[in-house]
C-alpha cells in the first residue's frame, strides 16, 4: 500500500501527459479514473471527485456501463470523504466558538 501511494504523484503526472493524446472516450475514462484514484489515495478528495466526474462523463460518452459504475463509485467515495472533512471542520469550529462563549 505504501509503495502505491508513493508512486501516485509520478503516475498522475504521466497520466496527465497522456490525456491530450488519448484517442477515445474509453481511454479518457480510464485515465481520469486512475488520476482520481491517486488523488483519493493521496487525500486530495476534491480533486478525486473532480476527476471521478470527468471519468463518468467520458464513460457515458463511451457508453460503457462498467466504467460508468467505476466512475460513480469513485465520485461517491470522494464525496463521502469531502463531507466527512466538512463535518470534522464544523465540529472543530463549534468547539472553538463554544470556548469563546
Amino acid at each position: 500500500m505504501r509503495r502505491k501511494v508513493i508512486s501516485c504523484p509520478y503516475s498522475v503526472c504521466s497520466w496527465r501527459e497522456k490525456l491530450p493524446l488519448s484517442k477515445s472516450a474509453l481511454e479518457r475514462t480510464w485515465l481520469y479514473h486512475e488520476i482520481g484514484r491517486c488523488h483519493l489515495e493521496l487525500g486530495d478528495n476534491a480533486k478525486a471527485k473532480d476527476f471521478g466526474e470527468k471519468s463518468l462523463v467520458a464513460a457515458k460518452d463511451a457508453e460503457d456501463d462498467v466504467w460508468q459504475l467505476n466512475a460513480g463509485v469513485l465520485v461517491a467515495q470522494a464525496e463521502g470523504k469531502v463531507r466527512k472533512e466538512r463535518c470534522i471542520n464544523a465540529n472543530v469550529n463549534i468547539r472553538e466558538w463554544h470556548m469563546v462563549a
